[in-house]
């Protein structure tokens, strides 16, 4: 696929809430917070997480996805230090997936 080829839609917030509503209804794991998005991603999605030595300092990024949507990168210091921007990091990452 061209990258070029790529068209991303215009999606009001509403329209955002009800696909995010609608995957974590799909994806459902349990019923208790916080969202076990790392078993979502690794086990439902397929995707490798990776932890990236100082990712957050070189780059000035907390994590991303590989361009052929295997990989969710995250910075090494957030993956072992600090689980809620971690959750908060794969999410918005499998949000770019989906």
């Amino acid at each position: 696929m061209n990258p070029n080829d790529i068209i991303a839609p215009i999606l009001s917030y509403d329209d955002i809430n009800k696909h995010a509503e609608d995957f974590l209804w799909k994806h459902k794991r349990n019923e208790i917070f916080p969202v076990d998005i790392e078993a979502i991603a690794e086990f439902d999605l397929g995707l490798n997480i990776f932890p990236f030595p100082n990712l957050q300092v070189i780059f000035d990024i907390e994590g991303f996805i590989s361009g052929d949507l295997n990989v969710i990168y995250v910075d090494e210091f957030i993956y072992y230090q600090r689980p809620a921007r971690y959750r908060f990091t794969l999410a918005h990452e499998i949000g770019h997936y989906v």
